[in-house]
Formats: C-alpha cells, structure tokens, sequence
C-alpha cells in the first residue's frame, strides 16, 4: 500500500515538470543557451570537474545518488529544471552532452548503476 502511495505522489509531483518542449516555442532562441552549456562543460571537465545535470521533479532518491556521486566518484548532481523551454534547462542539457560522455569514458555506466543503486537503498529504508 505505501510503495503505492509513494508511486501516486511521484507521479503527481512529476506532472508539472512536463513542460512545452522547445521545439513548441519556436526552441531557436535557446540554441545559444544549450551551446553556453556545452562551453562551461567543456572547460570543467578540462579542469577535472564533472558534474551531471537531472531533469524533471527531483526524485525522493536523489539526495542519496547526489551522495554516492560525490563520495564515490567526485561528480557533483545538479537540478537541470522541469521546463525544458527554459534557459536553465537548454544550459543544463547542453552541460550534459559533453559531461555525461567525459563521466562514461572515465567510470563506465557508474551514472546509471548508481541512479538504480540509489532508487533501490530508499526503498529499502521506506519499506519497513
């Protein structure tokens, strides 16, 4: 019954993160914002900083896969938003073409394994 609840209220607070895609509104006038995030990734990761933008509602896991990046792996987690006809979130996903590559190809699917990693300890603690 509560992973239910828990199921219901993730799926409601994620319904307002749907956004207009970009496309929509004539998404043009992001293009520069998406390339400035390319530059400000590009730059941190030759100064040996990665980090890796999330999407959407924050997830009630988040905070324990931003603590496993960071402790594990030094890879700091950021919010890229919920609109993605926003300039933060165009930055953000532009962050994420050049940062999510350097992740992979210095720590393999650590992004993934720890997202699911994550998803699974809350879980557990919320199950009992």
């Amino acid at each position: 019954m509560i992973r239910i609840l828990l199921l219901i209220l993730v799926m409601l607070t994620a319904a307002p993160c749907a956004g207009i895609p970009p496309e929509a509104m004539g998404g043009e006038y992001l293009r520069p914002a998406f390339e400035q995030g390319r530059e400000d990734a590009k730059e941190d990761v030759m100064n040996g900083k990665l980090v890796y933008y999330i999407f959407g509602a924050p997830a009630p896991w988040d905070h324990l896969l931003a603590e496993m990046l960071r402790n594990e792996y030094s890879i700091m987690l950021r919010s890229g938003g919920c609109n993605p006809g926003s300039e933060h979130f165009q930055r953000a996903e532009g962050y994420n073409t050049i940062s999510v590559p350097a992740i992979e190809e210095k720590y393999g699917s650590v992004l993934r394994e720890l997202s699911k990693k994550a998803e699974e300890e809350w879980a557990n603690r919320n199950s009992r």
